[in-house]
């Protein structure tokens, strides 16, 4: 199996990645990192010492990789609401047309391409090759999947 117009649909989600970070950033959701990268240009522009700049920006990466340990326990919150939702059969408290699931599912899915956004990853390619993989993954057959050991779920 191939995935028609996959560039197309690549570009979507990457437009829709920069547009969702551009939004979120714009409203305050990315000060602490925009700050850390403000600080990474200065240690690269004012410390001459080696060693001293390497301490820095080592501590400046630990920072920012704390930042995307919050951003990913939000997404994993975003999936426990999701679970919640379908576990309890709710109707979503802001858009109560939907079904919780469905709207943690999609609040989950904002928080990924927003990530994705904040660090310039072309999500939209990386899932389309990730698809395009996994339809030639032995794994991920129907025999597979229901021979001994296979995965079941």
């Amino acid at each position: 199996m191939s995935f028609e117009n996959t560039e197309e649909i690549s570009s979507t989600i990457n437009d829709l990645s920069k547009s969702i970070y551009k939004h979120n950033s714009e409203v305050g959701w990315w000060d602490d990192l925009e700050k850390l990268r403000s600080e990474m240009e200065n240690v690269l522009d004012f410390i001459d010492d080696e060693d001293h700049k390497s301490e820095v920006l080592n501590s400046i990466n630990t920072s920012i990789n704390l930042i995307i340990t919050q951003k990913l326990a939000l997404i994993h919150s975003e999936i426990s609401e999701a679970l919640e939702g379908l576990r309890e059969d709710l109707k979503d408290d802001h858009l109560p047309q939907y079904h919780m699931f469905v709207v943690e599912l999609a609040d989950a899915l904002i928080r990924i391409l927003d990530l994705a956004g904040a660090f310039d990853i072309p999500i939209g390619s990386i899932v389309m090759k990730k698809l395009e993989y996994n339809t030639k993954r032995v794994d991920h057959t129907r025999e597979h999947r229901s021979g001994t050991n296979g995965k079941k779920f």
